[in-house]
C-alpha cells in the first residue's frame, strides 16, 4: 500500500499510465497533482515485473463521502498500520489517533474557580501547546537549564510576574486555554528565584520568575481537586499569559 485517492472516473488507471509514460496529457492527472515519489514507487514495482494494485475501497459516493472514506483509509493505514503512504495531501479532516490521547487533550471536565480546593493564592500560566510536551518531572529546572519543550518546565517558569505577589503564591498551574482552558498541570511552590523586569509602562515592578517545587504535577492536580478538570471561569486578560486566582476574589 503506498497510496489512498478518492479517485474519479477512471483516474484509479491515470496515475499508473502518467509514470509510465503512456499518458502525458490528460485532464485527469497532472505533474502537479502526482507527486514524484509516487511517479517512482510505480516506476520500481513496474521495473521489477510486479503489478501495481489496484483496490476500490467503495464506489458511487457523494464527492463529501469519498473524502470522508478517503481521510478515514489514509488514518487508518498511517496510524494503524504504519505504512508511509505517497500522499501530499494527509486526508482532507482530522488526523486519526490512539483514543487514549484523545481522552487526553478531550476529557476534562468543566468546573469553577471557587470549587478549587484551596484558599492560597494560584498563579495560572498559559500552555497552550502543552499537548505535544514531554511530562518528565525528574530534572529541576533553573533560569541556566530551561526546556521549553517540558512541560514542568514551561509551567514553573520563567513569567513576567508582579513582585509584590510573588511571596504568596503558593501553586502555580500550566492552563490549555486553546482546549477550553483545560488544566494540564500544577505544581506546589517551594521557593521561587527571579530576574528583575521592568513593565513597559514603567510604573510597576515587574520581574521574571521561576518557581520550584518538590511536588508532582499528579499528586497536586489531585490535591486541589483540578486532576482532569477545565476552569471555564478562569480569564486571561489581553496579551497576558499568565491570571491569578485567588478563592476570595
Amino acid at each position: 500500500m503506498f497510496y489512498v485517492g478518492k479517485g474519479c472516473d477512471n483516474r484509479v488507471f491515470a496515475h499508473e499510465q502518467f509514470a509510465l509514460g503512456a499518458k502525458r496529457d490528460t485532464e485527469l492527472i497532472s505533474s502537479e497533482e502526482t507527486p514524484q515519489l509516487k511517479v517512482e514507487t510505480i516506476q520500481q514495482i513496474s521495473s521489477s515485473g510486479r503489478i501495481v494494485g489496484k483496490f476500490i475501497a467503495n464506489y458511487g459516493l457523494s464527492e463529501s463521502e469519498a473524502f470522508a472514506s478517503e481521510n478515514t483509509l489514509i488514518n487508518y493505514f498511517n496510524t494503524i498500520e504504519g505504512y508511509n503512504l505517497t500522499n501530499i495531501v494527509r486526508g482532507h479532516g482530522e488526523r486519526g489517533m490512539w483514543a487514549d490521547k484523545l481522552e487526553k487533550i478531550y476529557g476534562y471536565t468543566p468546573m469553577g474557580k471557587a470549587d478549587i480546593l484551596s484558599d492560597n493564592l494560584i498563579l495560572a500560566v498559559k500552555i497552550d501547546d502543552s499537548f505535544h510536551l514531554s511530562d518528565d518531572e525528574d530534572v529541576d529546572y533553573t533560569f541556566n537549564n530551561e526546556d521549553p519543550d517540558n512541560l514542568k518546565c514551561r509551567t514553573l517558569g520563567n513569567w513576567c510576574t508582579d513582585k509584590r505577589k510573588n511571596e504568596d503564591i503558593r501553586y502555580v498551574i500550566g492552563v490549555n486555554k486553546s482546549a477550553k482552558n483545560s488544566v494540564v498541570s500544577a505544581y506546589k511552590v517551594t521557593r521561587y528565584d527571579t530576574k528583575p523586569q521592568k513593565s513597559k509602562t514603567g510604573l510597576r515592578d515587574m520581574s521574571r520568575t521561576r518557581f520550584f517545587t518538590d511536588s508532582r504535577s499528579r499528586d497536586t492536580l489531585d490535591e486541589l481537586g483540578l486532576y482532569k478538570r477545565c476552569l471555564q471561569d478562569l480569564k486571561f486578560g489581553s496579551g497576558q499569559s499568565i491570571a491569578y486566582i485567588k478563592a476570595s476574589d
